[in-house]
This record gives structure tokens, C-alpha cells and sequence, in this order.
């Protein structure tokens, strides 16, 4: 899903590019002349910005006055933009939103979406909340400002605006937060518990409190509140303070509170407190994960489980993929150590223990691509065209012919360069 996201980002991006005729050097590079004018506030300065290409000079320009106006809170500036309603419309909304004056988003033409949008971006910062039902506005942009308009006054009666319950409890929640009120998160109904379980944690969380975490009236949110509160004041002696029915289930839940705040702690001593020996050993593995040391690894007892998981972890974690040389592993578990821990490694010559090809070739291309390496393609693949693949794959990825300048071998550094060429 994640890699389907970013090929429609950069698919719209390149889209957007061909459309507006502008190219890359324009969306990430510095622009001192519009960065002055910005600084300075002056949008005279945008206009006499000069281009020895003019339809880039005016792309210029108005970016230069967009940003200007949106510092200065000027609608003027937006006014001076020529030829491109878009962002003029969208000037507009920003300028009307830091001003807090809604007479501005009725500059916005033939656009009453974002002219709806920029009234309830008024309504959130003027408190105005008449303007959240203004006619048009989407249901998302309804609920933002009502909710953010509720947080800012502490107002939770401004949420029953709101038809959805699930939105309206959401909106309880964070005005209970931002109020410290537990009384306005037990006015959240029962059957949205996640809602009200939130609240109560983010006002113990923001007060430091376990008193506030024993305001649940259930133990199992109340455990889970106070191991929120032991973690993020790094207090371990906190967690004592839990209680349950049950021995047991207190002692499983206190150990956890202890492991939690020894991994945020990355303090291997905390989890000595700790009775059960799975969980101790649990706690030093996660310990020794976060602080990236293998060392830590060595005082887990009885548990080649766990001392596996560990080792594999910290190799992950910190690219020694040696580490997956260390353990008893399955072909399959040490396949996959080593190709998780290529992905942050600076040697590939261990990926050659990988049985098989394929499993080889990535490993070795991980471990060039993190380095921003085509060299390792050569010195561990021996194949001429998986060799080729594998540095064409490095070119491709960051489009630059830095990563070919380490080669030595001709051969392989004339096709690195080639490819560089090809897709520049």
C-alpha cells in the first residue's frame, strides 16, 4: 500500500510538472530572490524578479507573492498574481485564515469549494463557530473546525454540533484533554469507550498523573495509563503502584510497565526488577534492540528463543549482519536476518552465505543502495548482466553519478555512467 501511494505521488507530481511546464529545478531548489522578498515582506520585490525565460519568470513571481502574502497576511499581494486562479484562490484562503476576516474568502472565484473550505479555515481562527455551517462546507472541514474551535475555547458544547457520534466523541476527547477535565471525558457515552479511554490517558499523560489514571474505574485501562505515565516520566518505581484482582495478572502487567520504561530508558538495569524470567528476558532483548548493542543480548538466560530474536534484532537494527552468523537459525530465518540487516550494512560480501541467487542479489543491491555504492555490484556479483542489473538498479534510485565514482573496474563504471545518462 505504501509503495502504491508513493507511485501516485510521483505520478501526479510528473503529471503536474509536463502540465504546468515546470521543471524540478523549481520545486526543490532554493530561490534566494523570492527568499529575500519573503524575509523583507516586500512584494515589490517579487515583481521585479527577472527570468531569461518568461513563463518561469511569471511562475516565479507569483510563487514569490503567495508566500509573501501569506507572511504579511496582505491581500493585496494575492491580488498581484497573474494568470494562475489557482493559486491566487489559494492565497487568498491563507491570508483570509491568518487574519481571522472571512470578507476575504469571497475574493475566491469560481472555486466555492475551497471558498467553503476557507470559511470554516476562518471560523477556526477567529472562534466564529457560525461559520462551520456555512453553506457548502464538506463534512471533514465541518468537523475540523467545530472540534478545533471546541479545543481552543474548552467548550465541549460546541461538539454537539455534530451529528456523528464517533465525531463527536473524538471531539469530547480532545476539549477533555486540552481542559485537563475528566468530567467533560466522562460525559463521553459508553459505547465510544476507545474515546473516552484516550481522554482520560491524555490528561494523565499531559499532568504526569497516576492519580488521573485511577480515574477509569476499570483495571485494565488503568494499568495501561499508568504504564503510559511510568514511561514517559522514565520512573520505573511507578509501576508498583498498578493493581488487580489477581496476583498474577499484577505481576504480569507490572513487568511489562518495568520493560516499557527500561526500552525508553535504553537501561538494561531497569528489568533486574523484574521476577519472571520470560519477561526479563523479553525486557533485555527490547533494551538491546533500542539501544542497538548486542552486549545487552548476553544476559538473556535459559531462552535460545529469545537470544535468537535479540541477535536478529540488533543485526537489523544496526546493519552488523555477522550477528546472523552468530545464531542457530533456519536457512530461511538467517536469509531473512541478512537481508533485513543489509538494508543498513556496509559490507556485502557476507551476503554470499544466502542460499540462493535471488536472495543474494538483493541482499547485495540493499547494502549498495544504503551506501549510495555501485561498486559493491561489482566487487560481490560475478555474473556480468545480474552485475549490470544491479548497479543500473543503484543509478536508478538516486539518478545521480556520484554513486558510480567509487567503481574502479572501467567496465562496470562506463555502464554505471551510461545508465546515469539514460536517466537523467
Amino acid at each position: 500500500m505504501k509503495i502504491k501511494k508513493v507511485l501516485i505521488v510521483c505520478f501526479l507530481l510528473s503529471f503536474s510538472l509536463v502540465l504546468t511546464g515546470c521543471d524540478i529545478w523549481e520545486i526543490f531548489a532554493p530561490d534566494e530572490e523570492i527568499q529575500r522578498a519573503v524575509d523583507k515582506g516586500d512584494a515589490g520585490m517579487c515583481l521585479a524578479i527577472k527570468d531569461e525565460d518568461a513563463n518561469r519568470e511569471l511562475r516565479r513571481k507569483n510563487k514569490c507573492l503567495d508566500r509573501v502574502a501569506e507572511k504579511t497576511n496582505n491581500p493585496k499581494a494575492c491580488k498581484m498574481i497573474i494568470g494562475d486562479a489557482s493559486r491566487m484562490n489559494n492565497c487568498f484562503k491563507a491570508v483570509a485564515a491568518g487574519l481571522g476576516k472571512e470578507e476575504i474568502c469571497e475574493e475566491i472565484n469560481d472555486n466555492e469549494k475551497l471558498k467553503a473550505s476557507c470559511f470554516a479555515a476562518v471560523g477556526i481562527a477567529s472562534g466564529n463557530e457560525s461559520l462551520c455551517a456555512k453553506e457548502g462546507i464538506s463534512a471533514y472541514d465541518k468537523k475540523k473546525c467545530y472540534t478545533e474551535i471546541a479545543k481552543n475555547k474548552k467548550d465541549e458544547t460546541i461538539c454537539d454540533n455534530l451529528e456523528n457520534d464517533r465525531e463527536k466523541a473524538i471531539c469530547y476527547q480532545g476539549v477533555g484533554v486540552a481542559a485537563e477535565s475528566v468530567e467533560i471525558c466522562n460525559k463521553i457515552p459508553k459505547e465510544q469507550a476507545i474515546q473516552r479511554t484516550r481522554c482520560i490517558n491524555g490528561i494523565a499523560k499531559t499532568k504526569k498523573s497516576i492519580d488521573v489514571c485511577k480515574e477509569h474505574g476499570d483495571k485494565d485501562n488503568e494499568s495501561t495509563c499508568i504504564r503510559i505515565i511510568a514511561k514517559e516520566t522514565n520512573n520505573a518505581s511507578l509501576c508498583e503502584e498498578i493493581t488487580r484482582d489477581h496476583w498474577d495478572d499484577k505481576r504480569e502487567d507490572i513487568d511489562l510497565c518495568i520493560t516499557a520504561v527500561a526500552e525508553q530508558k535504553r537501561d538494561p538495569g531497569v528489568c533486574s526488577d523484574i521476577n519472571d524470567i520470560g519477561f526479563k528476558n523479553m525486557c533485555y532483548q527490547d533494551v538491546a534492540i533500542a539501544k542497538g548493542e548486542i552486549s545487552v543480548c548476553d544476559d538473556i538466560k535459559d531462552s535460545e528463543g529469545y537470544m535468537n530474536a535479540c541477535y536478529i534484532g540488533v543485526a537489523e537494527k544496526t546493519g552488523q549482519m555477522d550477528l546472523c552468523l552468530s545464531m542457530n537459525l533456519s536457512d530461511n530465518k538467517r536469509a531473512k536476518c541478512y537481508l533485513s540487516a543489509s538494508k543498513k550494512a556496509d559490507n556485502a560480501s557476507l551476503c554470499k552465505n544466502i542460499e540462493g541467487s535471488e536472495g543474494q542479489f538483493n541482499c547485495i543491491l540493499n547494502v549498495a543502495q544504503y551506501q549510495r555504492d555501485a561498486s559493491h555490484c561489482g566487487k560481490n556479483i560475478t555474473s556480468q548482466g545480474t552485475r549490470e542489473k544491479c548497479i543500473h538498479e543503484v543509478v536508478r534510485k538516486y539518478k545521480t553519478d556520484k554513486v558510480c565514482e567509487p567503481i574502479t573496474d572501467p567496465g562496470d563504471k562506463e555502464k554505471c555512467l551510461a545508465s546515469y545518462r539514460i536517466l537523467k
